[in-house]
């Protein structure tokens, strides 16, 4: 069983510096379900 969940998320750093790149991980109960990157968006 294949589940699709699209999150948009808008994060910023108080410093301006980008996040583009940087690891993402939705977890459930500790445990990472699901793992994306942050785009050139934020």
């Amino acid at each position: 069983m294949t589940i699709k969940l699209k999150l948009k998320l808008k994060l910023e750093l108080a410093s301006g510096q980008s996040l583009k790149g940087a690891p993402l991980e939705l977890l459930a109960k500790g445990v990472a379900i699901a793992r994306g990157v942050v785009d050139e968006h934020g």
